[in-house]
């Protein structure tokens, strides 16, 4: 039997015609830059800088990329540092990803190594970070960072134009992802399949690409962009796991406000959200209840979309 979670998303999100239905029902104002979001409940909280939420955890943040090269965790309210530890290496931190069971933290860097830390709290307030394990499979900055539990991986993009599945037990990697147009900035892992999408982009070059790769390694469906300012990814988003094989999505949020959505099987797009905000889309996330879909911008504004009968949304290729 399919869950109460999985049949609201269906009703809201998991038909084309349901999608075409969507729109922004409200806007909320932050006095922040949002560099990324988490929910809480019905709520979306925006990030600010280079954090991320701490897993199981949703009152602390973890802060990389600080002045002193530093990874802090945080209250998420007050930003007051509770813990902190220097890099091994001394480099800068640049890409950061909490193990969702709260174990560890799994972090890149500039000098492209990948670093595996053990996450250990007593209380609340005490907590303990113990390097585990370094890996080296880039040769240039790690730029995003993804894991899935559900499948024992996680993936690493690097401005070096590739991307890596590293096994999760055994720390080993175990496909390389090549061939992608320029640095992968973003990778993100479907908890549906195990299926992995990256988006390249070559500043030099003007292009962008999104690619959408098995869990084996196998290249599945691939889409270049003819714009490149149109068509620059600041966020993706997988739909959740769900009981529904037929139709699955993948979000995308662009540097220019709107989001597009795609097949998660083939990379087609099925139609594109038109924002009312042109601040770049630096994070997206679904409520708890899976009714709302959110998205942060970089002007501090948080969007709530769902379903509406009024409004029709419109064919924007991409």
């Amino acid at each position: 039997m399919e869950s109460d979670q999985e049949k609201s998303f269906s009703e809201a999100f998991l038909t084309v015609k349901s999608l075409a239905n969507l729109s922004a029902l409200s806007i909320q104002t932050t006095k922040k830059r949002i560099s990324g979001l988490f929910a809480v409940g019905n709520n979306a909280i925006g990030l600010q800088g280079s954090s991320v939420s701490l897993a199981r955890d949703n009152t602390k943040i973890i802060t990389f990329g600080n002045w002193d090269d530093t990874i802090r965790i945080c209250i998420q309210d007050t930003e007051k540092v509770i813990y902190s530890i220097q890099p091994v290496h001394q480099e800068t931190t640049t890409s950061c990803v909490c193990i969702p069971d709260g174990s560890g933290i799994i972090t890149g860097g500039s000098k492209s190594i990948i670093t595996i830390w053990n996450l250990n709290n007593d209380s609340k307030e005490n907590f303990f970070i113990s390097l585990k394990r370094q890996l080296f499979g880039h040769t240039d900055t790690v730029l995003s960072l993804d894991v899935s539990l559900d499948f024992r991986i996680f993936v690493s993009g690097s401005k070096d134009c590739s991307a890596i599945i590293w096994d999760l037990d055994s720390l080993n990697c175990a496909f390389s992802l090549d061939d992608h147009v320029g640095s992968v900035t973003h990778v993100a892992i479907s908890p549906q399949n195990g299926d992995i999408v990256c988006f390249a982009s070559d500043s030099i070059c003007q292009r962008n690409q999104l690619s959408l790769w098995s869990i084996n390694g196998h290249l599945i469906a691939r889409k270049n962009f003819p714009n490149f300012n149109n068509s620059l990814v600041s966020s993706i988003l997988f739909s959740p796991k769900s009981v529904d094989l037929v139709n699955q999505w993948l979000f995308t949020g662009m540097v220019n406000g709107d989001i597009i959505i795609w097949d998660a099987f083939d990379l087609q797009q099925v139609l594109c959200l038109n924002s009312p905000e042109n601040s770049p889309v630096n994070g997206l996330c679904f409520s708890t209840d899976l009714k709302i879909l959110f998205s942060g911008h970089s002007n501090g504004k948080i969007i709530s979309w769902g379903s509406s009968s009024k409004k029709k949304n419109k064919e924007k290729n991409y």
